[in-house]
């Protein structure tokens, strides 16, 4: 069970979410479409599935998003 966004990391023992450098570059992915074109999540998940899969090795979905 994956505790925050994929772009970030928790630490249990911590309690530190860090930036995880392998999924950062879905911050800036998420602003250019959500805030330049203003598609949806459906929209969303398509575009992304083009490129990429889940850290878990799935296909995103508009519920993810």
């Amino acid at each position: 069970m994956q505790l925050a966004p994929e772009e970030y990391n928790y630490n249990k023992e911590s309690e530190e979410i860090t930036l995880n450098e392998e999924r950062s570059w879905l911050i800036p992915f998420i602003d250019g479409l959500y805030i330049e074109k203003g598609i949806g999540a459906t929209a969303f998940a398509k575009e992304w599935n083009k490129i990429s899969k889940t850290a878990e090795d799935k296909r995103w979905t508009s519920k993810q998003v």
